[in-house]
């Protein structure tokens, strides 16, 4: 059942120019840009965006009004599981349960 509790949500927002209901279907697709080649970005970064929330079992909306900006809300799953992993660099475990964390160099 989706509730907004169970998830750790990030919101970021601008007030550009908005994003055209012909261009919001498309927001999502590799190496879609706006921008003139060479100028800023290569259009892949709401496609990771997109991919990374997926892989964690998350969901991504977007809500834009054009004139007035664009607000992107990404979800991702809270566990109520402890999770354990070993940091390589320093060959110590961590352990996370309920927003702690143990563990150090």
């Amino acid at each position: 059942m989706w509730r907004k509790e169970n998830y750790v949500v990030l919101e970021v927002s601008d007030t550009g120019g908005g994003i055209s209901p012909e261009d919001m279907g498309k927001i999502f697709e590799p190496f879609y840009s706006k921008n003139k080649m060479g100028r800023s970005g290569t259009g892949l970064g709401l496609a990771v965006v997109w991919g990374t929330v997926k892989d964690h079992n998350g969901y991504v909306d977007v809500r834009s009004r054009m004139g007035r900006g664009t607000t992107i809300t990404l979800y991702f799953p809270v566990t109520r599981e402890a999770l354990t992993r070993i940091n390589p660099l320093f060959h110590t475990r961590i352990t996370w349960k309920g927003g702690n964390h143990s563990g150090g160099r």
